[in-house]
């Protein structure tokens, strides 16, 4: 998924985030939201148990990914998801 999104622009990944951060716009992305984004963007559907390691990795376990969240994980080393 991460290298999928990695090549968008910052810009583009602002407003990915947007379009995506529906139900909790100020907070984040839910597990719902960011399993979208990577089915829509790199055709993967992760499970219900997957989604919860991958909030543990991306953003310590809370709810929510913020903007900054994804933005730091894209930058940097990745996280395998």
């Amino acid at each position: 998924v991460a290298r999928k999104l990695a090549v968008q622009s910052p810009e583009q990944i602002s407003l990915l985030y947007k379009n995506n951060a529906l139900s909790h716009m100020s907070e984040g992305l839910t597990q719902e939201e960011f399993n979208n984004i990577a089915r829509n963007n790199a055709g993967i559907v992760f499970a219900a148990e997957e989604l919860s390691l991958i909030f543990n990795a991306i953003c310590d376990g809370r709810r929510f990914i913020t903007l900054r969240d994804l933005a730091v994980w894209l930058q940097g080393p990745r996280t395998l998801v």
